[in-house]
């Protein structure tokens, strides 16, 4: 797992982005939102418009999987594992991240 963007600003938020080699997705913790939404802090995303300091993206959840398990020390109370399909990443996002 490489991680593209994280943070810990506590115990109970640590946002991240990372790749796990899988050609069509990227992996992000985040808050769920429902609808399979779920939230990111704006400064953290701030490619991504955000409403009252909240990004919202769209993703599947992943859990109990290797995967899961590579990210399980990073996930905070109230966060979950997301696999966000590459087309689903606003396209400043994916450069942002992606051309590290």
């Amino acid at each position: 797992m490489k991680v593209l963007r994280g943070e810990c600003a506590d115990d109970e938020t640590c946002p991240t982005i990372s790749d796990v080699g899988d050609p069509e997705a990227l992996y992000f913790i985040g808050e769920p939102h429902g609808g399979g939404r779920f939230r990111l802090p704006e400064a953290f995303v701030p490619e991504v418009p955000a409403v009252d300091g909240w990004a919202y993206l769209v993703g599947t959840q992943s859990d109990h999987n290797d995967i899961y398990d590579a990210h399980r020390a990073r996930i905070g109370d109230g966060e979950r594992l997301y696999r966000v399909e590459l087309h689903d990443i606003p396209p400043a996002l994916r450069k942002a991240v992606i051309s590290r």
